[in-house]
């Protein structure tokens, strides 16, 4: 694992703010596609809009195993393997001569969501002093993506046609398996709650205070009278401030 805030993190940032301006410049890409899609496969615009929705819809849904993924193979192979298949699918869309085949490249290009989700979880990895800064870096990658993707789609379109067009956007997307390559990751790191509890033992005295405080809120409430539970001068006074303390309690621990 690199040095936090070392040269190498501004490198693997640079990765970072890459994938987030592929991300958001792939769907604004799609909508200045739209009309030239809509005509080539014979569609109804309410078709090709939907189908480019479902990529972020499924996009999304494959965020939820980001640290599954994350942890069980490692994210250098993760990453890599992702902008692998979200290529993969946009030059699929590039040979699309169906509304089918379309949605297979768009569902394969969804997987550069996943691929976001999973870059997003090392930046704190790499940087401390300087996080909040490496926040805004990379949130300039997407906003940098929605004036500059469109123009660039548009020339592309204009002298390359719209399979052109996509085709390079395929080839844009490989380069972030260069980007997942310079990610000096070990495989799944464990977690990072394993050595924090292990620098500050405190942290499992909180832990097990925590258990016992919510085991001791349980026994309360279930030797309390039903009609007490509805009670709002009980709820205000005892049981909101238990379960406050305990959420406070969880979060420093």
């Amino acid at each position: 694992m690199a040095e936090k805030d070392g040269p190498w993190s501004w490198v693997v940032l640079c990765g970072v703010t890459f994938m987030f301006f592929l991300e958001n410049g792939t769907m604004k890409a799609f909508s200045v596609l739209l009309p030239d899609l809509q005509e080539q496969l014979s569609s109804q615009t309410w078709i090709i809009g939907s189908c480019i929705s479902i990529m972020t819809g499924w996009g999304c849904l494959l965020g939820m195993f980001a640290s599954y993924l994350k942890s069980r193979f490692g994210v250098r192979l993760c990453i890599m393997f992702c902008g692998l298949v979200s290529s993969t699918g946009l030059i699929v869309c590039a040979y699309a001569t169906n509304v089918y085949l379309l949605l297979l490249g768009i569902i394969l290009t969804g997987f550069m969501y996943l691929q976001e989700n999973i870059a997003l979880g090392i930046v704190p990895e790499y940087f401390d002093k300087y996080y909040n800064l490496a926040v805004n870096i990379y949130g300039f990658g997407s906003g940098l993506a929605v004036v500059v993707y469109p123009l660039l789609v548009q020339m592309a379109q204009d002298h390359y046609g719209w399979h052109g067009a996509l085709l390079l956007l395929g080839a844009l997307t490989t380069h972030s398996l260069i980007f997942g390559a310079l990610i000096k990751h070990n495989k799944a790191e464990k977690s990072l709650s394993i050595p924090l509890i292990r620098d500050n033992p405190q942290r499992e005295i909180d832990k097990t205070n925590f258990i016992l405080n919510l085991k001791f809120l349980t026994s309360i409430l279930k030797r309390c009278d039903a009609n007490l539970l509805t009670d709002p001068s009980f709820i205000f006074r005892v049981v909101l401030p238990g379960i406050a303390n305990l959420v406070t309690r969880f979060q420093d621990g």
